[in-house]
């Protein structure tokens, strides 16, 4: 054993406990000076590390602490050295005293120094980059306006060394600056370029300028008066960057001048302007910018995420790198007043774009499919029952589950369906996330099951199911109290959602698997699926049909109304009038063509001429089974939808609402009081002016993607697909000609073809149920939406009319052109002109 001071022995522990101290303070200095960012980091790392480290410096022996000890003086030392300025360290290690002058690093100290300190403090310990500096708070600036010249001198010495010894710009952040409603830029000084010998002078300046007469003819006080001082960027360029163009939603808005940006400010020169696709990051000016500014706009986009609203950000570029000086909320977007058209449709595409970002230029981020054309343009309630289909714990989840197929959504993911301008989209990247993963095994149990899923359909559920909605159906809503109505409402979206279209929905996926797997092996045998794939059985709409024409004239009317009454030309928009209703607009069913259904035994007959496959029979046969399941199951699960909008009209009338109880979601219904009741309706008010306002523009394209949207937004000419015009044939045989009748438009809304003349084919975006009728008139239909087994498909096979789905190159069609649809679902123009009376 050695002596040691005043140790005894080095071997046994120290009885003083210095060492132990010794090695706390510095393993805690080190923690402080490599890892804390705020003050209470600080004060934790401090409170807790030293009793913790002390502790276990007590159970070492005095050798070992003083290894301990070496170890953490040699970690501070190298890193002073790697930091790149020792002098720098010691001032971080005795940062904590608060002398008035607060490093930019050290955001907590700064929330009370004005938004512009604050920010930029923010914006530097995120990592963007911003030039080093100080603030002077109004303590500091106090004693300084009072101190003598020795004490200034000090203290300026240490502040321009501290800033490494190089010109300064000296800037106000007083509290009143960078507000979210004002920004008042340019009402107190700033003084660039100062060296040591003019700082004092330019501080006093600053300083002073908060009691000016300018700011106080703007009302503004210096109230809450700092000063910020930072290293000055000697600019080659500096400006101003709006990362939302404050005219266009889309666009992103760069504004340069050469030199530091007081020439832009004070109007010496006149700015050069770039802009830019918001999300993409594309150039939409003519001219290319003098330097890369993706940098620029990065840094920017980081701000936007940092603060939550788009950023009117300052900014200077010197030797390749961008530095911002300033960011502040845009305080002044050319929105308009709510209600106004110009600001409801700015608004909406600042929404759309926020949805759709973060995906590439030419990436599809919404699209329309078989579900738009059942509900093109929902109302805010019949939204909110769809999307909850779709959500995890919904229909689709429960359906998938009961198969065995794994469906790929959590509890916050954002929603499936979208609504853009009001009219329904699908998120597509929610959509590929979400496909349900149908594995080998999971097929063949799929392949074994199709009588089970049938029988339980028919023979357990809907018996019990058509027993309830007899009952509901019968119940008087109207006399209900406002708590039972409100409950009942509630209990039968519940059952819908997590009942009765689980239901539906395993037979849909159920269909979905067998016609796919039946159509790509008729494909690959060169046989039309069109021909062979129709539905089994008369669907539910086709035999009503065929029994009211079947009935004597006088009774046709009762008949459709007792099979379909229940039933709108929009099934799952609640705020539609069912045929019940209305049920002048169901007689329009009447001319819809029902044609013979093809016996299983025929079908296998003639299939058995091309193969010998069984399997393959097979399958076709239960394909063709399953199509008409799929649309039994819908029709008789609309009666539940039936049931709630009766409900729902209930209350809307308890609350004298007129209609806007269908511009709510089901959580602000169930909310729905006499206290309640004026603010939910201004609410519901303002939502069915916003989705009128947007029903008078012109429909967006069927598939949208991030460059797509940005162009429109920005008034971009769209430029006509040059894609040759095809897509997949999914009814009617033979090759088919006729007049083209575009309809793009929403003319179809209340169930009519603008101009449509008899064998036209019908050229749209989609074909909505409400066009069924026209299939007996028209030549066939091209659309870029739908899928074999929408609805309209369905019944388009049944009628044997010409469908073709999934279109692509047809905006360029007009009317009036002459038309020939092929079997393999080319679109071909073979008579360009279009008539005088056609053009009119």
């Amino acid at each position: 054993d050695r002596e040691m001071f005043w140790l005894g022995s080095i071997a046994d522990r120290d009885p003083t406990f210095l060492l132990p101290l010794l090695f706390a303070a510095l393993i805690c200095a080190y923690l402080d000076v490599v890892f804390v960012r705020t003050r209470t980091q600080r004060l934790l790392t401090w409170l807790i590390g030293m009793p913790a480290l002390v502790a276990t410096g007590t159970l070492l022996s005095a050798a070992a602490d003083i290894y301990m000890i070496a170890s953490a003086a040699l970690l501070l030392v190298q890193r002073a050295w790697v930091s790149g300025s020792i002098a720098a360290f010691i001032r971080r290690i005795g940062s904590w005293r608060d002398d008035g002058i607060v490093p930019l690093q050290q955001s907590d100290r700064l929330t009370d120094c004005g938004n512009k300190a604050y920010r930029l403090s923010v914006m530097l310990t995120d990592g963007i980059p911003v030039p080093d500096g100080v603030v002077l708070t109004g303590r500091f600036l106090k004693t300084f306006a009072t101190a003598t010249p020795d004490w200034r001198r000090q203290q300026l010495d240490r502040l321009y060394a501290r800033l490494g010894s190089r010109p300064l710009a000296v800037r106000s952040s007083a509290s009143a600056e960078d507000g979210g409603k004002h920004s008042f830029a340019g009402i107190f000084d700033s003084v660039l370029g100062v060296d040591r010998d003019h700082l004092e002078q330019a501080i006093l300046d600053v300083h002073a300028s908060f009691g000016s007469e300018r700011a106080k003819s703007y009302g503004v006080s210096g109230g809450g008066s700092n000063i910020l001082v930072q290293q000055m960027v000697e600019a080659e360029y500096a400006g101003v960057m709006f990362s939302r163009d404050p005219g266009s939603p889309s666009l992103s808005l760069i504004e340069m001048v050469q030199g530091t940006a007081d020439r832009l400010v004070s109007g010496e020169a006149a700015p050069e302007s770039f802009r830019f696709a918001r999300l993409s990051g594309r150039l939409m000016s003519s001219k290319e910018p003098p330097m890369d500014l993706a940098p620029l706009i990065a840094a920017a986009g980081r701000a936007d995420a940092l603060f939550g609203k788009p950023q009117d950000v300052e900014w200077t570029y010197k030797d390749g790198r961008f530095f911002l000086v300033q960011s502040r909320d845009i305080t002044r977007l050319m929105d308009g007043a709510p209600g106004q058209a110009r600001g409801e449709i700015n608004r909406e595409w600042s929404r759309v774009l926020d949805l759709a970002s973060g995906a590439e230029a030419d990436e599809m981020v919404f699209a329309k499919n078989e579900l738009s054309e059942m509900l093109p343009r929902p109302t805010p309630l019949s939204l909110s029952l769809m999307s909850s289909l779709w959500q995890s714990g919904g229909s689709v989840d429960l359906a998938c589950r009961s198969l065995g197929l794994r469906y790929r959504v959590e509890e916050a993911q954002p929603d499936l369906l979208v609504t853009v301008f009001g009219s329904l989209y699908i998120d597509k990247r929610q959509e590929k996330r979400r496909s349900p993963g149908l594995g080998a095994l999971a097929a063949r149990r799929l392949m074994k099951r199709d009588g089970k899923i049938e029988t339980h359909f028919r023979d357990e559920f809907l018996p019990t199911f058509q027993k309830e909605m007899a009952l509901l159906e019968a119940v008087n809503f109207d006399r209900l109290a406002d708590a039972d109505l409100q409950a009942l409402i509630a209990r039968v979206r519940e059952d819908f959602v997590h009942g009765t279209n689980v239901e539906v929905n395993v037979i849909n996926i159920a269909a979905d698997f067998y016609v796919r797997q039946a159509k790509e092996k008729l494909v690959a045998l060169g046989l039309d699926p069109a021909h062979y794939l129709t539905p089994e059985h008369q669907t539910a709409l086709t035999h009503a049909v065929a029994r009211a024409k079947a009935a004597p004239a006088n009774q046709r009317h009762a008949v459709l109304v007792e099979e379909l009454g229940h039933r709108a030309p929009y099934d799952y928009e609640l705020a539609q009038p069912r045929y019940s209703e209305a049920s002048g607009s169901i007689d329009a069913l009447m001319s819809l063509p029902i044609g013979s259904h093809r016996h299983r035994e025929d079908v296998e007959q003639e299939l058995s001429r091309h193969t010998d496959d069984k399997a393959l029979r097979r399958l076709v046969a239960v394909a063709r089974r399953y199509e008409s399941l799929k649309e039994d199951a819908k029709h008789h699960s609309l009666r539940q939808l039936a049931v709630l909008r009766h409900a729902v009209l209930a209350l809307d009338r308890r609350f004298a609402l007129e209609g806007l109880a269908f511009y709510l979601d089901f959580a602000e219904l169930h909310a729905l009081s006499p206290e309640s009741r004026n603010s939910l309706a201004q609410l519901a008010g303002e939502r069915r002016m916003r989705l009128d306002i947007f029903g008078d523009l012109v429909p967006l394209e069927s598939s949208l993607t991030i460059a797509r949207l940005e162009d429109t937004a920005a008034g971009v000419a769209t430029v006509a697909s040059t894609q040759d015009m095809a897509g997949t044939r999914v009814s009617g045989s033979g090759m088919v000609e006729g007049r083209a009748c575009v309809c793009f438009g929403r003319d179809a809304k209340d169930g009519t073809i603008p101009g449509f003349q008899q064998g036209d084919i019908v050229v749209s975006s989609m074909v909505p149920p409400g066009w069924v009728p026209y299939f007996r008139q028209a030549g066939g239909f091209v659309a870029e939406v739908g899928g074999w087994l929408s609805h309209t498909a369905i019944v388009a096979r049944e009628c044997d009319v010409s469908l073709i789905v999934g279109a692509t190159g047809i905006r360029s069609i007009e009317t009036g052109m002459r038309l020939r649809l092929h079997a393999d679902g080319a679109i071909e123009i073979i008579d360009p002109q279009v008539s005088a009376v056609a053009a009119e």
